[in-house]
């Protein structure tokens, strides 16, 4: 059974490979936490997707 886990897995695997690949996927979700941090100070409740993404950047990055 394919499960979306598995996907999302294999993919990051893929992606952190090498280290250009790594350092380019951290500069995808800084960016990214950079634009939903705008949009939570904007939206309060968008807080929890803003947390989701740091605690993904800093996964990523800190490699």
């Amino acid at each position: 059974m394919f499960s979306v886990t598995s996907f999302i897995n294999r993919i990051s695997t893929f992606l952190l490979a090498t280290e250009q690949s790594r350092m380019c996927l951290c500069s995808v979700y800084l960016l990214l936490c950079h634009m939903l941090y705008i949009q939570a100070i904007v939206n309060i409740q968008s807080i929890s997707v803003l947390w989701s993404c740091v605690m993904c950047a800093y996964t990523v990055c800190s490699f």
